[in-house]
């Protein structure tokens, strides 16, 4: 079975879009799975990584749990399924 992650070294997701993504845990090198999203600022891409409650996906929602930070060494991502009718 071929892995659908997509590493960041052959193409990144678009701006503002939410993935899955996955990075060594700093504390143990083991592969911590989140969501995220790439945000652009002044500093470059940065990585938002989810809180407890989950993410909504539409444009106009409130990220009021996301802690963004270019701490995390994001090594793959993949896009989120298809919700469910």
């Amino acid at each position: 079975m071929q892995s659908e992650w997509i590493d960041v070294k052959d193409h990144l997701p678009d701006f503002d879009v939410i993935v899955l993504v996955c990075f060594p845990s700093p504390n143990d090198e083991q592969p911590v799975f989140a969501w995220g999203a790439r945000i652009d600022d002044s500093e470059g891409w940065k990585w938002g990584v989810g809180g407890t409650f989950g993410v909504r996906v539409d444009k106009d929602a409130v990220y009021n749990e996301i802690e963004v930070s270019d701490e995390y060494p994001v090594t793959h991502w993949m896009p989120l399924p298809i919700p469910p009718n």
